[in-house]
């Protein structure tokens, strides 16, 4: 004899329940995707707004997304910071750069800065330093705290 399945709820779920699933994990795996289309299309923005020496530009399009999950991509965000901050020589072309920022920005930036730090690498460490300390005199204590309580 030939056994028919059980069309029973218990086994199959609710109808289109599995469908709706797939949907939302398709969905999840879109914006992962397009989360590093982004950063990637940020970072190369920040590159050619370096090339062209427009460097408010760049550091504000840096500092636009905040730091993502995946490590290669959020060392690539913050070797873009720091190409960046490297062309900044002087305090008054820091403080320029950094006067267009909104407070997301900041926090972003401030954010980028401590975890450049965290990497201990010496060539990384001045031009953020110079960010920081400029960051800090334009949007206070606060945006420190912000960052660290963030990581």
């Amino acid at each position: 004899k030939l056994e028919k399945a059980d069309p029973s709820p218990k086994r199959r779920g609710r109808p289109g329940e599995r469908q709706r699933q797939r949907e939302r994990e398709r969905g999840r795996e879109r914006v992962e995707t397009m989360s590093e289309r982004e950063v990637r299309q940020c970072i190369e923005s920040v590159s050619m707004n370096v090339g062209s020496m427009r460097y408010a530009e760049a550091l504000r399009e840096a500092a636009r997304l905040a730091p993502v999950e995946g490590e290669a991509l959020k060392l690539e965000q913050v070797k873009a910071v720091v190409l960046v901050a490297s062309h900044l020589k002087t305090e008054k072309t820091i403080t320029e750069s950094l006067s267009g920022l909104n407070p997301d920005e900041e926090d972003n930036l401030m954010k980028f800065v401590y975890i450049g730090l965290s990497m201990k690498d010496a060539a990384m460490s001045l031009p953020l330093f110079k960010i920081h300390e400029a960051l800090t005199k334009k949007a206070g204590l606060g945006c420190i705290v912000r960052a660290v309580c963030a990581k």
